[in-house]
Formats: C-alpha cells, sequence, structure tokens
C-alpha cells in the first residue's frame, strides 16, 4: 500500500517537473496520474469495506451457530393437559359456560 503511494507521489512529481518544461505530453500524462491515483483510493475503499464485511459475517456467523433454527417437535399423539370434553346438548354448553365464566371471575379478582 505504502509502495504504491509512493510509486505515485514519484510519478505525480515527475510528471509536473515535466510539465514545468512546457511539453504538452507531460500535462496529459499528469491527468493520468491524476486519474491512476483516484483509482487507487477507489481500490483502497473498495478492499477496505470488504474486510469490514468480512469481519462482521464472521461475527455473525459465529453467533448464530449456538441458536436453535427451529422450535421443538410437537408430540401429536399426547392428549391436551387439561382436556375440555365437546358439548354435544345446550344444557352441556351452558354448563360450561357458567364454569368458564366462574374460573375467569375467579382469577380475574385475584
Amino acid at each position: 500500500m505504502r509502495t504504491l503511494q509512493r510509486t505515485l507521489i514519484l510519478a505525480v512529481a515527475a510528471s509536473l517537473a515535466f510539465a514545468a518544461s512546457g511539453s504538452s505530453w507531460a500535462q496529459s500524462s499528469a491527468a493520468d496520474v491524476v486519474k491512476a491515483e483516484e483509482k487507487a483510493k477507489d481500490k483502497t475503499k473498495a478492499t477496505s469495506d470488504a474486510a469490514k464485511f468480512k469481519a462482521e459475517e464472521q461475527m455473525m456467523q459465529k453467533e448464530s451457530t449456538n441458536m436453535p433454527s427451529a422450535s421443538p417437535k410437537v408430540n401429536k399423539a399426547a392428549k391436551a393437559a387439561d382436556p375440555v370434553p365437546k358439548a354435544t346438548t345446550k344444557a352441556q354448553k351452558e354448563a360450561q359456560f357458567k364454569a368458564e365464566e366462574k374460573a375467569m371471575q375467579k382469577e380475574s379478582t385475584r
């Protein structure tokens, strides 16, 4: 990196010295050197962006490897913890509703 910078600085200095002598070739060469410097800066920025991305990617991979990626499987054959029988008649539905209402009132007044 420093070698590239030194080379560019020397090239600019040489082209400026040549430009001072009045050559038209030196003027176009100086513009080419300036373009080369800008390209080098862009390449350096792209390299640092790539390095930053790589570091972030590695950190995220380390963090994510210990995390489960899915929920545990459910045993669908097992019975429910508190099964409620299905009410088939109107009297059963009313009794079930009263029992639920009583339980909810009891929980809400604790």
